[in-house]
């Protein structure tokens, strides 16, 4: 089971030691349902930001996060994404707020985790998409060597002895 929940990353990486932390009077997080896939992970995804936060998801083939932000109509809110790399990853990322790609993002990075840092104005519910180009895969490699290289050793052995 592969699981996707949103909260502090377990790394000790923090987009809450940020200065930007206090731009907000709300803080928003949450925690999504798990999400099984074939594999036993768990990813850890911080999100902060001074809009309302719902519809998390996480889109292994389309290699996608998105979630809706809701606030007050023409104010500035915040967005402050941490992404295992693990998870997710790209470079450059691609950030959609509602259908129009954003190039105005910062990005900080350590070793594990990368945490995008994006701001946009209210206009009701605005949809945010971030879009990476690698996605952790649902079966490891080293299962499908293995499956491919036991369904090669059952066809020899078919081949050999049901020809007699």
């Amino acid at each position: 089971m592969k699981t996707v929940f949103l909260g502090p990353p377990k790394s000790g990486f923090s987009l809450w030691s940020s200065p930007r932390e206090n731009l907000g009077k709300q803080f928003a997080h949450k925690r999504v349902p798990p999400r099984q896939l074939a594999r036993n992970d768990i990813f850890g995804i911080a999100l902060s930001s001074n809009s309302t936060i719902s519809t998390f998801k996480f889109n292994q083939p389309q290699k996608q996060i998105s979630f809706n932000v809701t606030g007050p109509s023409a104010i500035i809110s915040y967005c402050n994404i941490t992404i295992p790399k693990t998870l997710l990853k790209d470079n450059p990322w691609t950030i959609i707020i509602n259908t129009l790609p954003i190039t105005n993002y910062t990005k900080t990075e350590n070793n594990t985790h990368v945490s995008l840092y994006f701001t946009y104005v209210h206009s009701g519910i605005n949809q945010i998409l971030i879009q990476g180009t690698w996605v952790v895969p649902e079966f490891p490699s080293t299962l499908l060597l293995s499956i491919a290289f036991a369904m090669l050793v059952v066809t020899l052995f078919n081949r050999k002895f049901l020809k007699n």
